[in-house]
This record gives structure tokens, sequence and C-alpha cells, in this order.
């Protein structure tokens, strides 16, 4: 019941915290399956709203938070609203593998190997894969999207 969105770390052992983390670009995010992360930016058709108590178990390491908060269940998709008032550090990356050619697909279908925030984008030259890269071996033939807001502290 509920959308799972298409964007995200699409992993488990999350809870509201560390998945509104790895949302950071996004304003939705969602838990499912006691800890399924994904974030997207429009949430689509939703069958219908449950009660609070509906969404799944309580999110690991979160009992004591009030609000509760819940991290979904095989049936139910626990949605939030994820609403930041100052800026983020980072920018937000999505990480695509290609094969090698000359063909280079759009992006917005595709679905990225990594998303993450990157707080710097300044990656030294290698023949293996960057840090934090390691194991989806993106080493040749990929593409990243960065995407946020650039703040000029002096101007010139």
């Amino acid at each position: 019941d509920g959308p799972l969105l298409p964007f995200g770390p699409q992993w488990y052992n999350y809870n509201t915290t560390t998945c509104s983390d790895m949302c950071g670009g996004f304003p939705y995010m969602a838990l499912r399956n006691g800890g399924w992360c994904s974030c997207g930016s429009t949430l689509g058709h939703i069958s219908s709203a449950r009660l609070d108590g509906d969404c799944g178990v309580l999110c690991s390491g979160e009992a004591a938070l009030t609000p509760q908060r819940f991290c979904g269940s095989s049936v139910r998709t626990a949605i939030y609203s994820i609403q930041r008032d100052v800026l983020q550090p980072g920018l937000r990356a999505e990480y695509y593998s290609f094969t090698q050619g000359c063909d280079f697909s759009a992006l917005e279908h595709r679905k990225p190997q990594v998303a993450r925030i990157d707080i710097t984008v300044d990656f030294p030259l290698s023949r293996s894969a960057w840090r934090g890269l390691t194991t989806v071996n993106l080493v040749d033939h990929f593409a990243v999207r960065w995407t946020g807001f650039l703040r000029i502290l002096v101007p010139g």
C-alpha cells in the first residue's frame, strides 16, 4: 500500500533520521519493510491514507522520539514530507552506469546506481573508483548528475 519513491539509497537499515539525510535534495521520503529508504519529488497516486499506527513498526533507534516515527511494513509505506528551513551542505549526486560507446541516454527515466550527498566535488584523477563508489564498480563509463544550490560568499 503506497508508492515506493524512485530515488535514494533503495536499501534497508534506515530510520527517519538517516533516510532524511540521504534524501537531502528531495521533498519526500518513504520507509517500507521496517527501513527500506527511498526518495522522490512527487508522490503520485496514493490509494488511501492510514492512521499513523497503521504505518508499520517504529523505526530502530527512534522509539523515544515524539511524534512517533514509523518505518513501514511489508504491506504499508510510511511517507514523510522533508521540510528544511536551512540550506544543507553538499550537492545531491546521482551516479549512473553506462556501457562503453557513444550513446548517452537521458537520465530522467533511469535509476541511479548510487544517490548520495557529496560535500565537495573535487575528485582526483584515478584509475580506480572514486571514494565511496568501490562497492558499485563505477570506474569507467558512468555519469554523475549533481543538483542543489550554491551560495556565493564573496562576489567577483
